[in-house]
């Protein structure tokens, strides 16, 4: 799965962890493939915009 990050968002983040984006990406992207194949049972939404 292709994940976008929100660049105002994740920008000081991925500045101070610049080295290490491509793993994190990598790990973030991992991480929500196991999630949709589980069914998203322990994800809450971090906006109150429809999604």
């Amino acid at each position: 799965m292709h994940v976008e990050f929100y660049e105002k968002g994740c920008k000081s983040f991925f500045k101070k962890y610049n080295k290490q984006k491509d793993t994190i990406v990598e790990l973030v992207e991992a991480a929500i493939d196991k999630e949709v194949a589980s069914g998203m049972t322990k994800v809450k939404l971090a906006t109150r915009k429809r999604v």
